[in-house]
């Protein structure tokens, strides 16, 4: 028949004094501001201050690779969403800069 691997339940104490309640919360809020300006300022700004934020608050600290693991990701994602797929995401900024019409 079929078996099913579970995990072994363990009854261990979550020592509280490593858990980071205050970047957890900070997270949350940089969520909230990111779902709240997206469609102000739109997809790419929003999404690539967003990702280097999320970063930061995770404890990165290089900021070379903070900026090439944001900025160029959300460029090439929306590539493949608006030259691709055809989906056009509304972007204030990207389209008063003349990047999409």
């Amino acid at each position: 028949g079929l078996k099913i691997a579970l995990p072994e339940t363990i009854n261990e104490e979550v020592d509280q004094k490593f858990l980071n309640y205050k970047n957890t919360l900070y997270l949350v809020v940089v969520m909230i501001v990111y779902g709240l300006t997206i469609r102000l300022v739109g997809f790419f700004l929003t999404t690539s201050l967003f990702l280097l934020s999320s970063y930061y608050l995770l404890g990165e600290r290089r900021w070379t690779l903070m900026f090439m693991l944001s900025f160029p990701f959300v460029a090439i994602f929306m590539f493949l969403i608006h030259g691709l797929l055809d989906i056009y995401l509304t972007d204030p900024l990207l389209k008063a800069l003349g990047v999409i019409g």
